[in-house]
Order: structure tokens, then sequence, then C-alpha cells
């Protein structure tokens, strides 16, 4: 691990404006509905004057969506402290920069451990996969490499803090097969960091978990891992990973947590917890759980929860499942050991699993948004690209809107979407383009050619900017002109 700090400038093309919004990890909070409630620059009427404010080049391919703290104050090379908006992006080389939101320039770097990648990882590589999480509070921002360290790293510096980085892989996963896949999930009441696993290429060997970690509310306390739950405890089989890209969700001030499994590489498949939407309390006692029964193999929840609650109706709970469906349930009464309260046939994707992530929900227009990687053989309202479902009176969700993005392929997999003030933005993956819809269907706006190298992780919208990290290595900020 180094870490080197100030000041090398990347390609300023116009400055953007700050305000004191943040973006402190994936999806905006814990609840990972992908929606900021506070973003006023950027709307319907404004996004189609989109530019490119700056682009910054990391080392390697990036998984993992920026986010943003702001009023950080720096050193700014002379011993004088300025405030300063960060935006930090992490990539698969274990690369970590925080750039300056306004320019693009870096402010610190730092390299934590990589590994050898399998064939999920073209470059070879893969060291940081899941969107870091900032604690604004105490100045840190937590993620955790290939090798299972956990890291804490200061803000202003990238520094790590005393008693990191921290192993937080038990032996038998401490493999370098066992990677962390999703972000880290912080109760910031209670101090409690939450980290799932999967395995590289799904290969044996792993045993998908869930790790408690104690944090601490302050810096002062050092980390611990507190307890781990195993998806296939029972049967101690391998598998069983979680892989969605916002960890676990967390509700009740963190009396609530919400995980989505893999399948078990036994049969059955679903044996134990796995390929099942299981609800926890703070302690890691499963609470609730649920696990559909569908034809196929590798059927599982390539998927983090969403937790959303719309006008009227209860506290709801929806998961993609690679099936090519979408599971809801309502927390009332028995909660997820009632099953679903709606199944959604989207598509009909077997065993190829492009049908993963999370769905964006906004509670303004009362609309949920995913994608759609392949055109329905089981529903003609669905085809490919981007997908509304408008909540009704009774709480169930119906078909809205559909508009076309990228090709109809199995093999391209659905990245999530992001709302902000009226406008829906949605990335293509393979296609490199960046799209923005008003939440009523119409298109407003295209990124065209600007970027290059793919795109599968889900775009920030923060402080009038749409940051955007490719496959290419690179992170772009769109803004208005100044």
């Amino acid at each position: 691990m180094k870490f080197t700090v100030p000041l090398v400038l990347l390609l300023l093309v116009q400055t953007v404006h700050s305000h004191a919004e943040q973006w402190l990890t994936f999806g905006m909070s814990e609840l990972r509905q992908g929606y900021n409630p506070t973003e006023s620059t950027l709307s319907a009427a404004t996004v189609p004057g989109l530019t490119i404010a700056w682009q910054a080049a990391l080392s390697g391919p990036m998984l993992s969506q920026p986010v943003l703290a702001s009023a950080v104050s720096v050193d700014d090379g002379s011993g004088n402290l300025t405030s300063v908006d960060l935006v930090f992006a992490a990539d698969l080389n274990g690369q970590v920069k925080a750039l300056d939101a306004k320019t693009g320039s870096t402010v610190w770097v730092t390299e934590v451990p990589a590994e050898p990648g399998c064939s999920d990882f073209p470059g070879g590589s893969v060291g940081v996969i899941g969107t870091p999480t900032i604690d604004r509070r105490n100045n840190r921002i937590f993620l955790v490499a290939a090798d299972g360290s956990l890291f804490a790293l200061a803000l202003d510096t990238g520094r790590p803090l005393d008693g990191y980085p921290l192993q937080v892989m038990d032996a038998p996963n401490a493999n370098g097969v066992t990677l962390v896949y999703g972000s880290p999930s912080y109760d910031r009441l209670n101090g409690i960091l939450y980290v799932v696993t999967g395995g590289q290429c799904d290969l044996p060997g792993y045993k998908g978990q869930l790790i408690q970690i104690d944090v601490g509310t302050d810096n002062a306390v050092p980390p611990s891992v507190v307890q781990r739950w195993f998806t296939t405890a029972a049967s101690n089989a391998d598998g069983g990973g979680i892989w969605g890209p916002g960890g676990v969700s967390i509700a009740d001030n963190g009396g609530a947590i919400f995980a989505a499994t893999g399948n078990a590489l036994t049969t059955p498949e679903n044996i134990d917890y796995a390929n099942h939407v299981v609800q926890f309390d703070s302690d890691l006692n499963v609470i609730g759980s649920d696990g559909p029964s569908l034809p196929g193999e590798d059927v599982d929840f390539g998927a983090t929860p969403l937790l959303f609650q719309p006008p009227g109706c209860p506290m709801m709970v929806a998961a993609m499942n690679k099936s090519g469906r979408i599971f809801v349930y309502s927390r009332s009464g028995e909660g997820l050991n009632n099953g679903p309260f709606q199944r959604i046939d989207v598509t009909e994707t077997g065993n190829v699993g492009g049908f993963i992530g999370i769905p964006a929900y906004d509670p303004r227009s009362n609309q949920i948004f995913f994608g759609i990687n392949l055109d329905s053989e089981i529903n003609p309202v669905y085809t490919h690209g981007l997908a509304a479902l408008q909540v009704q009176p009774d709480c169930t969700l119906a078909p809205h809107w559909v508009q076309p993005v990228g090709v109809s392929s199995g093999e391209v997999p659905v990245i999530p979407a992001t709302v902000a003030n009226g406008v829906v933005y949605y990335v293509s993956g393979p296609e490199s383009i960046l799209y923005a819809f008003s939440t009523a269907g119409t298109p407003l706006w295209s990124s065209g050619n600007l970027i290059r190298g793919g795109i599968y992780a889900a775009p920030t919208v923060v402080n009038g900017m749409v940051l955007v990290a490719d496959y290419s290595g690179n992170i772009t900020a769109f803004a208005l002109p100044q």
C-alpha cells in the first residue's frame, strides 16, 4: 500500500459550482433508493444543456459508483487549510483517488491491495469492487480491498486511520477467491459497518457471508469484527454469495437489515438461506426470509433489496432476481415470511444472469425504475431498455413506460438507475452512453460518444453534476455551462 498527496492537475474543461449536497454511499443512503432528494440545479428543463465539466483518470477499470463529501478541509500544499468538495473513486487495480469536485484535479491518491482476477475481470486484476462509503461525521471513508482488508482512510489525506487496515475475512475465506462486491453498509447511529461477500467467478472455495464490524461512532474506537452470518451455515456448502452493488440495506435506525443471496454450489441450490431475501435484526438473527421457487439453475438474487414506502402503504422491499423477475414484499405482519406481496414477471433470462442490481425509487412521482436487458418472452409490455413501474392505490406496482436503451442481450448486465428532481439517469453498459429521461418517460439528453470503455456503475447525481465511472478508467463529470 502507498499513498501520495497533492497536486496533480488533470483535464479541466470548466468550473462546477459547489453546493452542500453529499453522496455518501451507493444509492445515496442505506435504503439503497438511488434517489437524491436535494438536487435542484439539474431538472427536466436544464438537463439538455449538460456538457463535460472535467475528466480524470484512475489506473484501471471501475465497477464502483463515485461518492462525494462536501466542505472537506484540505491542506492546499502550503500549510493552509481550504474547504474542498471531494469526489472519491476506486478501481480494480486498487487505486483510490480523491478529486476536487470543481476541477477534477487530484487531491490525493492511495493504493490498496489487488489480487489476480478471474475471467469476470478482463483486466486481469481485482482491487476494489464495492462503492466506498463515507462517514462524514468522522471524516473517514470505508472500502474493502481484494485481500479482505477493510480500510478507513482520512478524507483529507487518504492515510489509513489507526487500527486499519483490518482483515475482516475469516481464515477459510481469506484466499483471494472470496471478494466483497457490495458497498459497505453503515449504521451511522450505532457505528456498525456491514460487509458482504461473494466469490470470484462463483467458483468453489468460498462461503458467502454477512460480516458485522464495530467501527465505532468516533475514531477512538479500534475496529473489530463482531460476528458473521453464513448463507449456508447449516449445510456448510460453498457458494451463497451476496452480490448486490449496495451490499445490505438498512432501516429502522439499524434495527432491520436486508440481504438478497445467491445460489449455493450444491443441490439443491436454494439450500439453507441461498437464493433468498433475508431480514435480520441488529444481532444478525434472521427474523424473516423467503426463497421463491424458480425453475432452472443459477436463478439467484444478484441484487440488493430496495427499501421504500409509498404514501398510504407499509414499508416495502423489492429485489430483482436473475430469472427476470422482481419480487416485492411487505414488511407488515409476518413480513418476508408471508412470501411476496407481488411477483412481477419481466423477462425470461434463464441462467444468463444479466437481470441484476437494484431498482431506483422516486417518492415524488411514486415510481420505481429499472433496466431490462432482454426483450420479454413472457410479457410483451417489457422490452429492453429503461422501465418504470407506477405504485397503485392498492400498493401494487403496474407497468407505466419503457424506453429502449442499448440492445436486447441476455449477456448485458442491468446497471442501476439514479433519479433526482424529476430526471432518471441510466447507463447502458457496453454501449458506453449515459441517458437522461424525465420521470414521465420523455427522452431529454444522452452523452453520445463522449464516454469510452463501457459503463458498469450507476451514475451519481449531486451538486448539479452527474458523475460517471467507466471501464476504461475515467471519471467524467457532466454539468451545465457556467
